[in-house]
């Protein structure tokens, strides 16, 4: 099964993957900010519990300023620009820090993001020597010290960036795998769920190729009434084909009867007369018969073209402008149309002759009504297993917009010329019968151009 946007199989597809993929972005997004806000956390906690190791190692000098009875006894305090600082103090009082600041200070760091709480604040900013530090600041007052200390504390962020890029590369390959593995769930789904579309795709095919005359099988319920809907109206089809078919049957019988009598009566007219009578008559049961053994078959399969032996159009197209050419010497002896064929030897049709002579026939007969002085015919293979019939004439032509309303059974351009307006109708219901097509268009010479496809055998060698 085919899969586009032109299909219920892609829309399906493109519908769930895009709805998958932002579920996974929003998914991984809020994953990556929750892991983030944890990590800040957590080094939050350790700056308070640094804090109050460090605040349990100050106490109060006699002149009210801060100083460190014992260390803080964690070495990277003590490395010089290691990331992890404290200082107390600020701008305009004493500072004492530890050691890894050496002599830079926090208190003229820039705050980015800051939180304050009241009692305390955290923010993050530049360290003393460019790289990201989190500080943890708090106003504080050292026992026997009449006044309140700053007291800030330091830790380096580069490993909380550094852990946050991991686990987003860590969440980006995950979610890919797992939007691949969505989607090839998804496929798999689709493809299942849209198998009884596909078999009922199949089981018309075959309704149409006359294997079968129904629907038939076990369908979900979604399908179910289309399926039992399209049994109905191939059930009405059949009703009207069949009461076409005895329609048919019963005026090819009503006739037989009439030609009868005319074939019998014929006999006393003279012998010039009497031949074409009878050669008339005998082409009018002809076709009676015909139309009653398609009558008489039963089954979808009588709507199919009969396939017979395979019919040459250099023999057909021969025959058929000698009963034009007399025809027409008959209508105008004095003027008659110029007939030229180019046929390749090796065409041939690959279906019934009458319909093949009905359907040039009709056409030939327009081309010589209309011609002025040459009726062209021309038959090449052409790809796919068809062959191309061109047959064109040097009369007036047809305007564009009418060449559709002419293929249309009755319609009649110029009511000033004899004819029953079905000619071109019924070449072209026998040969979309067949699968074919066709075409209107201009003649070389200035009249009408129709061009008329079919298939043809395989090689007649």
């Amino acid at each position: 099964m085919r899969a586009g946007l032109n299909s219920l199989q892609g829309r399906l597809l493109a519908g769930a993957g895009a709805s998958c993929l932002i579920v996974l972005v929003i998914a991984g997004a809020v994953l990556s900010t929750l892991f983030d806000r944890a990590v800040s956390e957590s080094l939050d906690d350790r700056l308070r519990a640094d804090m109050d190791n460090l605040l349990a190692t100050l106490e109060s000098s006699e002149r009210g300023t801060a100083r460190q009875v014992r260390p803080l006894g964690d070495p990277r305090f003590e490395r010089a620009f290691s990331g992890w600082y404290w200082e107390v103090g600020g701008p305009g009082s004493s500072a004492l820090s530890s050691r890894s600041l050496w002599d830079q200070h926090l208190w003229g760091s820039i705050p980015v993001t800051v939180a304050d709480t009241g009692l305390e604040r955290t923010y993050d900013a530049a360290g003393p020597d460019g790289s990201p530090i989190r500080i943890l600041e708090r106003e504080v007052r050292l026992p026997g010290s009449p006044v309140s200390q700053t007291v800030r504390i330091a830790g380096a962020t580069a490993s909380q960036r550094a852990a946050g890029a991991r686990v987003r590369r860590a969440l980006i390959i995950s979610f890919a795998v797992l939007a691949a593995g969505i989607l090839v769930t998804l496929l798999a789904q689709v493809r299942w769920g849209l198998a009884p579309l596909a078999r009922t795709g199949r089981a018309l095919a075959a309704i149409r190729a006359g294997e079968q005359d129904r629907l038939r099988g076990r369908f979900p319920e979604e399908i179910r009434p289309l399926a039992k809907e399209l049994n109905g109206l191939l059930a009405q089809n059949e009703r009207i084909i069949e009461r076409a078919r005895t329609q048919t049957g019963n005026l090819a019988h009503a006739l037989k009867t009439p030609l009868s009598i005319l074939n019998n009566t014929c006999t006393t007219l003279p012998a010039p007369v009497r031949d074409e009578v009878e050669r008339q008559l005998q082409a009018m049961r002809t076709q009676v018969d015909r139309h009653l053994a398609r009558a008489r078959v039963a089954g979808p399969a009588s709507s199919r073209p009969a396939r017979g032996p395979p019919v040459v159009l250099a023999e057909l197209i021969g025959d058929l402008h000698r009963t034009m050419d007399k025809i027409q010497r008959a209508r105008a002896p004095e003027a008659p149309t110029a007939f030229r064929v180019d046929c390749e030897a090796d065409v041939a049709f690959a279906g019934d002759r009458q319909d093949l002579l009905e359907v040039l026939g009709n056409v030939l007969e327009n081309a010589y009504q209309w011609s002025r002085s040459q009726v062209t015919v021309r038959v090449r293979k052409a790809a796919g297993g068809l062959f191309v019939v061109e047959i064109s004439d040097d009369g007036p032509g047809l305007p564009a917009e009418g060449r559709r309303e002419v293929l249309e059974r009755g319609k009649r351009l110029d009511e000033s010329v004899s004819g029953s307006g079905l000619g071109l109708a019924i070449a072209r219901d026998i040969i979309e019968l067949y699968g074919g097509r066709i075409l209107l268009g201009d003649a070389a010479g200035g009249g009408l151009q129709v061009s008329i496809v079919l298939p043809a055998t395989g090689d007649l060698r």
